[in-house]
């Protein structure tokens, strides 16, 4: 039987199962490979044929989590400047990268950037299709962001569009971890009340619901809201 070959992919993988899991049997096996293979390529001296950055996990998961967590301390003040994000991320790394190379960690978080931006975009959508409410999402403000929120598919049905939400943050919650996202909310301003015409939509979308699958939604969300807050920990 032929040995089996991993791509850069499958390392980029293992990590990112492991940064989420902390658990090396599922790492391995999000890469159908053996248990002490993803432990190989953890190490800090593998020698990696690709020469990738998704190696020393440990070390990783440090700087990862200290870069990101600079970042959002820079949006809870109400600095989105991106150029001051970089570099303050930068500053939180320790480890520099090879001659002209960003610094590995940084490779990292800009795929987790890019993610959490898709996520975040999905999430004004769906909350948008549900509420008529266009919130700010990067350079768009309002009016724009209106208009790119009716393209695409819409949400039509109240549970289905709930359960979106639910999914979606906890897709973000993985990106950026769910104490930073708590912390961050705390210094934002209060949100902005829904207005008579938002609350008519809801309405109509609720109706738009089978009874019993509603009864079921609400269970669901006030199990969610009856969760002590250390839960997101």
């Amino acid at each position: 039987m032929p040995r089996k070959v991993y791509t850069e992919e499958h390392h980029r993988t293992a990590f990112e199962t492991w940064y989420e899991t902390r658990n090396y049997s599922a790492a391995a096996k999000a890469v159908d490979a053996n248990y002490l293979t993803p432990r190989r390529w953890s190490e800090k001296d593998f020698d990696c044929p690709h020469n990738c950055p998704y190696h020393n996990w440990g070390l990783l998961m440090e700087e990862r989590d200290s870069a990101l967590q600079v970042r959002h301390d820079l949006i809870a003040d109400g600095n989105l400047d991106p150029v001051q994000h970089d570099i303050a991320m930068r500053e939180a790394v320790s480890s520099p990268g090879p001659r002209g190379k960003n610094p590995p960690v940084m490779q990292v978080i800009r795929s987790d950037l890019e993610r959490l931006q898709h996520w975040e975009l999905l999430y004004s959508k769906v909350y948008f299709d549900l509420t008529g409410l266009a919130l700010d999402y990067g350079t768009l403000k309002e009016d724009d962001a209106r208009q790119q929120y009716r393209m695409g598919l819409h949400v039509t049905n109240a549970e289905a569009g709930i359960r979106m939400l639910k999914t979606i943050q906890d897709q973000i919650d993985a990106l950026q971890g769910a104490d930073r996202r708590n912390t961050t909310s705390a210094k934002r301003p209060e949100r902005e009340q829904l207005t008579l015409q938002q609350l008519q939509k809801m309405r109509q979308l609720a109706k738009n619901t089978p009874p019993q699958k509603l009864q079921t939604m609400m269970m669901v969300v006030d199990a969610e809201d009856a969760k002590p807050t250390s839960a997101a920990s």
